[in-house]
This record gives C-alpha cells, sequence and structure tokens, in this order.
C-alpha cells in the first residue's frame, strides 16, 4: 500500500511535504498507541526523545489529537512548552484514507532533574469518544559529570 507522508511542527501548527512510502497495516479499535516500555535514561542538559505512533481509524475518530504528558499527583500535562520540548508529527494516510498512522515526536531540548519521573502517550479522537492511554514510562535523569584541571 502506498501512503502519504505529512510533517507538521507544533510552532504554528505548519505542515510541510508529501512523499510516498510503502507500509501496510492490519488494526481493530478507533486508536491504538505503540511505544517502547524500557524506561529511559538521559543525561542533565542533554536532549532526549520520545517517540509514539498512533494508528487510528478516522472513520471512527475524524482527527486525533496524540501527546506525550508528564505525570504528576492528579494530572498528565502535555509537554508543550516550547522553550523545552520540540514536538513534530509527522502523519501517514493509508491508501484507503481510512487509517492513519501519526508518529508524535517529543524532544526534550535539554534534560533538567525536574524531567525525572512518569511519561504516558495519550490520544483523543474528535468524535466517537474514543481516548488511547499508553503505558507509562519512566525517565531518570542523571547529573553531568564535572571535570577539575
Amino acid at each position: 500500500q502506498f501512503v502519504t507522508y505529512l510533517t507538521c511542527v507544533f510552532l504554528d501548527f505548519i505542515c510541510f511535504g508529501a512523499e510516498l512510502y510503502t507500509f501496510s497495516i492490519k488494526t481493530s479499535g478507533a486508536v491504538e498507541l505503540k511505544y517502547t516500555k524500557t524506561p529511559m535514561v538521559g543525561t542533565e542538559g542533554m536532549p532526549l526523545r520520545l517517540t509514539c505512533k498512533a494508528v487510528y481509524d478516522t472513520k471512527q475518530c475524524g482527527r486525533i489529537d496524540a501527546f506525550w504528558c508528564h505525570h504528576t499527583l492528579e494530572e498528565c500535562p502535555k509537554l508543550i512548552d516550547l522553550g523545552k520540548y520540540l514536538t513534530v508529527v509527522n502523519e501517514m494516510v493509508m491508501d484507503d484514507h481510512s487509517v492513519r498512522h501519526r508518529h508524535v515526536v517529543t524532544d526534550f531540548i535539554e534534560l533538567t532533574p525536574a524531567d525525572r519521573g512518569v511519561y504516558q502517550c495519550n490520544a483523543v479522537c474528535e468524535m466517537g469518544g474514543h481516548t488511547a492511554m499508553g503505558h507509562y514510562i519512566n525517565i531518570t535523569v542523571k547529573g553531568t559529570i564535572t571535570f577539575f584541571s
């Protein structure tokens, strides 16, 4: 199957590009999230990347909002601070135009100790009331090594 590859950057939600790739998928349900279960370890002051793929059916979902969030005691706020994160969304439209793959890549520009914790990829369909909440992934932030001369 051929897919259209569309790139969107969350600065002003500008989309660009259209290329053909070969890909096939079978999915059940309105939306499904796929990403690593492996805990991540980063270094303070360095970048770190979170990647999530949402596979969804536009006939059941319409459009979706897929995003990474950082769990606190009471909520899971989206990672949207442009001074701290860069999120890029790539969406592949299958040739039947009803199933899509949305890749959500969020980069921490510079990790800080406050970035330690539990993260989750979530998706919300604009219609049908469908949501998907991915598994938890733990991020550990190591301190930097300083050499004195």
